[in-house]
């Protein structure tokens, strides 16, 4: 029998808005990066003598907070994991940071690069902020396999937990470069839960550049159907695949009609 991961909580903001805990809106969006978020939680303050946290990393950090208080407002036992590891997948990776640290010495010469710029050149840089912001005491990495980036990051992380390597995955996609296709999308998974919430099963990858399939139209359209069938009450077969051969597929089994509250303390 395959093993199974609980999704416990789940969000995604794209051009259209933010959803957590349920099935985004697709399509129709301001056109350009992340729509707006009027009642975001505030990004958590960095210290008088830190640098600054730059947008890109500040919204990544809003996200979790939503994906971690959701789980909070759900369970009334057990607390979340004391160790939650951050796994994220991306095209882009730090090529943002990379072209603004660079252009940063063409300007003012080699010698006066930018030390916060260079920073967020590392590609974990980003998800470190999180891990600091919110306290996690978990492995960060950052996988990038084209389009399938974020599913690879999803399934990576659900290996780790099944097989007792983490407690618990926040794990996801992170494109932001203000263009039509930015997105942030993060799924909280752990090894078991005490209610009746979506899980997944049946992962796996492959790599085979002879045999690379079709790209799926929209970069971002995978995560988004992973959300919208954790919300749903059917049994769904997903499936990501990039041009250059990375391609993986899962199992979403739904959440049983029985009650989302954890059993009392």
């Amino acid at each position: 029998m395959s093993p199974e991961v609980a999704v416990t909580a789940w969000a995604v903001w794209n051009a259209v808005g933010v959803s957590v805990d349920k099935a985004p809106v697709v399509g129709g969006g301001i056109g350009i990066g992340l729509a707006p978020w009027p009642d975001a939680p505030t990004a958590l303050s960095t210290p008088a003598r830190a640098r600054s946290r730059p947008p890109r990393a500040a919204a990544l950090v809003q996200l979790a907070q939503r994906v971690l208080a959701a789980r909070r407002e759900r369970f009334t036992a057990p607390d979340l994991p004391a160790v939650v590891d951050l796994r994220v997948g991306t095209v882009a990776g730090s090529r943002a940071f990379d072209l603004e640290f660079l252009q940063g010495l063409a300007d003012r010469g080699d010698g006066f690069g930018s030390p916060s710029t260079f920073a967020y050149t590392l590609s974990t840089a980003v998800c470190g902020e999180v891990s600091l912001a919110l306290g996690l005491r978990g492995a960060l990495s950052t996988v990038s396999s084209g389009g399938a980036s974020g599913f690879t990051a999803l399934v990576t992380g659900a290996a780790q937990v099944a097989a007792g390597r983490s407690e618990a995955c926040l794990c996801g996609r992170v494109e932001l470069s203000g263009s039509d296709s930015d997105l942030i999308a993060l799924f909280l998974l752990e090894a078991g839960a005490p209610v009746q919430v979506p899980r997944l099963t049946g992962w796996a990858l492959a790599f085979d550049p002879e045999a690379a399939p079709a790209a799926r139209p929209g970069a971002n359209s995978t995560l988004e159907d992973l959300a919208a069938a954790l919300a749903g009450s059917e049994r769904v077969d997903l499936a990501a695949s990039s041009p250059d051969g990375h391609s993986g597929v899962l199992t979403i089994l739904p959440r049983s009609g029985l009650s989302m509250q954890g059993p009392a303390s």
